[in-house]
């Protein structure tokens, strides 16, 4: 029996490669997620569990590009963060986004609008066989509602397609995408190219590679 996050299914949405331009970003060492003779389901599962450690109760996956073998995304659900990066405490952090079942982006801004100026991310953990573009040619999110359309839009589990391929040859990429949100208007922050920021950013989140 396939452990209950393989999905039966095997069809999952896409996520766009090249991606996003995100305003983050750097590369994990993949074996310290799962060794070249593991599944990349296990990979899948460490990230999870990592997200979990941090707080995040909610994560989707989807796959990169348009063929299997190209491996999965992992993305955080929009989160609020202080001027610190870390994210806010309690039900302030997370913005109302819909039922897994229908997705209300309209509900979503009303929440953007409620929790008032400030700052948002999202992340997502890329586990492929691409290598990531230079980040200067590519295309921000047009806006926070299609990064957050692309988030729900995911599913819950890996399908046996992408989970049984084995991990040899994939690398783990870290996207870091943050909105601001001012009187007027919501839009994408300025961009980082220094990976320490990143794996700052990523402390003060909660998540650590080890």
């Amino acid at each position: 029996m396939a452990p209950r996050s393989i999905a039966m299914a095997t069809r999952l949405p896409q996520f766009d490669w090249p991606p996003p331009k995100p305003q983050g970003w750097l590369t994990w060492d993949r074996t310290s997620l799962a060794r070249d003779i593991d599944p990349l389901f296990v990979a899948f599962q460490r990230i999870q569990t990592k997200l979990t450690q941090a707080g995040y109760a909610d994560s989707r996956v989807l796959q990169v590009g348009n063929a299997p073998q190209k491996g999965f995304a992992l993305m955080t659900q929009l989160e609020k963060i202080t001027a610190g990066d870390e994210p806010l405490p309690g039900d302030d952090r997370f913005p109302e986004m819909g039922t897994d079942t229908a997705p209300n982006l309209f509900l979503l801004l009303g929440s953007l609008v409620r929790h008032g100026p400030g700052q948002y991310r999202l992340i997502a953990f890329v586990v492929t066989t691409e290598e990531l573009p230079n980040v200067d040619d590519l295309k921000p999110f047009a806006n926070v509602d299609t990064a957050a359309a692309m988030f729900q839009s995911g599913a819950k589990s890996l399908p046996p397609e992408i989970a049984l391929l084995p991990a040899k040859g994939y690398a783990c990429h870290i996207l870091i995408y943050k909105f601001d949100k001012s009187p007027n208007g919501i839009q994408m922050s300025a961009a980082s190219s220094d990976p320490e920021e990143t794996a700052r950013d990523l402390k003060n989140a909660g998540i650590r590679e080890d």
